[in-house]
């Protein structure tokens, strides 16, 4: 026993040297690293814009990415573009955008950029000359459907517009399959989840087609007794929407094997209704009423769908605040939503003509500004809960966007993260970020194909850090709030170097004659100018926005 005690404490000096020989020696432990997994491809989200480029210049479209809050990329599509759909791809495949383009008569279609990649290559679907294509719509994989309205065609021998028709579009071939008649100026399109019912709102002669996509045939033309404006399906493809200029919601039975399919009915909601807006978690509708500043909430669980409440954009809301919109009303005019069923969004605009408001933003001659607004609602209560103004925008002298059907639009990210508001007049995509209902930023659009504004510089008066230009517009567009310009050829008597009133600058306000620029270098010049500037066309006008996948 004695001779282990010793042979232990024996053992424990060693040990004792042995660490302290150690000391001052740094060990590390053997790291095995871990490679990180490619990010899942379902966390990047996207949303997209088309953009008109005027009357005769190929439009684009933007690929928003929703996490980053930037251009992902533009790709140009057909001349005019007023219309997108995203194409429900199958597992594995990459999603597909379709764009309707009635300025050149024809579809474009690419597929949309990954989280580090390009968009695929723009393929152009030519249709017959007149066509104006103004929708495009599917739930299906393997076809697009696109509505051909004939505006403003005329036929040799009736002299009246044609009826118009939906073509059919491979989404692997892009080519026309089938061409199917409907009525006069179809304005709108909805396909219900299943794939299997196809309807058509046909504007000028007050009548909906319903399409059986199995056979692509017309099964039945339900009259209607105003213009159908817009058409919705619900969720469970049994039942559809529409609603009409004069003022109605239409409610017609899908239900493919029913006895009662497409039987119809009509309710009295209001006039002013031009756009219909399905929340499919909730079940609910929302219609905007341009004419009194009102969006009606319907719950569309019942048969026909029972009015829940109406939001009065000129009220104070409940829990405090100002109202969205002023007493003298405004225009809402598109709507989305979570798909938690926690919120809806309503985009509205009025025209902002008070002087105090609007002197900066003027342009030559000028104008007044457009002011936009998203009102966030409560869905469990539908009550206002908060305003969110976005940045006014002066009317755009190149876009005609009071003739645009949206003027401004919304969606809403899949991710529930974004909302996103196109501006066609300002030339940008307003991104609110819902995680406390925010404004983030303006993202703009690219430039425009119109011509480069030029204009003579007559003198420059400095103030602090803002240097004030006179100036004539010799030709070109007008000159705009947030357009890059470069001015040349200042010079005072005595320079010795470039003078600090020449270089690039961005045009921060602009007056009768005048237009100015942050140059804190700036100096006023003391003899007559003949300088010259030159500014970067105006931006495109985006007229509508969809969330991608």
């Amino acid at each position: 026993m004695m001779s282990l005690r010793v042979c232990g404490r024996a053992a424990w000096v060693v040990l004792l040297g042995l660490l302290l020989t150690g000391c001052g020696d740094v060990y590390r432990p053997t790291i095995i690293p871990n490679t990180v997994p490619t990010p899942d491809p379902k966390n990047f989200h996207v949303a997209f814009t088309a953009n008109l480029n005027g009357g005769a210049n190929r439009g684009t479209t933007m690929q928003v990415d929703v996490s980053g809050d930037s251009n992902a990329g533009v790709t140009n599509v057909g001349v005019m573009p007023v219309h997108l759909a995203v194409q429900t791809a199958l597992a594995g495949q990459a999603t597909r955008i379709w764009s309707a383009n009635p300025g050149s008569d024809s579809v474009s279609t690419f597929v949309g950029a990954a989280s580090t990649g390009a968009f695929g290559a723009v393929t152009t679907v030519n249709l017959p000359i007149g066509s104006h294509p103004l929708f495009v719509n599917s739930t299906e994989v393997g076809n697009m459907y696109v509505a051909n309205s004939f505006l403003g065609a005329i036929d040799p021998i009736t002299q009246k517009q044609p009826n118009g028709n939906v073509m059919v579009i491979g989404a692997t071939t892009q080519a026309i399959t089938a061409t199917i008649p409907v009525g006069l100026t179809p304005w709108a399109m909805a396909e219900t989840p299943n794939g299997q019912k196809l309807y058509v709102a046909n504007r000028d002669d007050n009548t909906i087609s319903s399409i059986n996509t199995v056979d692509q045939t017309v099964v039945k033309t339900i009259p209607l007794t105003g213009s159908p404006e817009w058409v919705v399906a619900r969720s469970d493809s049994n039942r559809v929407y529409a609603v009409t200029a004069d003022g109605n919601l239409v409610t017609i039975n899908s239900e493919f094997t029913s006895a009662q399919q497409d039987s119809f009915s009509t309710e009295p909601v209001g006039t002013g209704a031009s756009f219909l807006y399905y929340d499919g978690a909730l079940n609910r509708l929302y219609i905007p009423f341009a004419g009194n500043s009102q969006v009606a909430i319907y719950d569309a669980t019942k048969d026909p769908p029972a009015l829940m409440t109406n939001v009065n954009l000129t009220a104070v809301p409940a829990g405090g605040g100002g109202a969205p919109c002023p007493g003298s009303g405004c225009t809402p005019v598109s709507v989305t939503s979570l798909n938690d069923g926690s919120r809806a969004y309503v985009a509205s605009y009025f025209v902002d003509s008070n002087p105090s408001d609007c002197t900066q933003m003027l342009s030559q001659p000028p104008v007044p500004c457009i002011a936009s607004q998203v009102t966030v609602v409560n869905e469990r209560n539908n009550t206002v809960s908060k305003v969110i103004p976005l940045p006014l925008a002066p009317i755009s002298s190149t876009g005609n966007c009071a003739a645009a059907r949206f003027r401004i639009s919304a969606a809403a990210s899949a991710d529930n993260s974004r909302v996103f508001v196109s501006n066609c007049d300002g030339g940008w995509l307003s991104i609110v970020n819902t995680s406390g209902d925010s404004f983030v930023l303006n993202l703009p659009t690219p430039a425009s194909l119109f011509p480069t504004a030029l204009a003579s510089v007559s003198g420059v008066v400095q103030s602090g850090s803002s240097s004030t230009y006179s100036y004539t517009l010799t030709s070109g567009t007008p000159l705009w709030v947030g357009m890059t310009i470069s001015v040349s050829g200042i010079q005072n008597p005595g320079d010795t170097t470039l003078n600090p009133d020449n270089g690039t600058f961005v045009v921060t306000a602009l007056g009768p004659g005048t237009f100015t620029v942050t140059n804190s270098s700036g100096v006023s010049t003391t003899a007559a100018q003949n300088a010259t500037a030159v500014g970067q066309p105006p931006p495109q006008n985006p007229v509508f926005v969809v969330a991608g996948p």
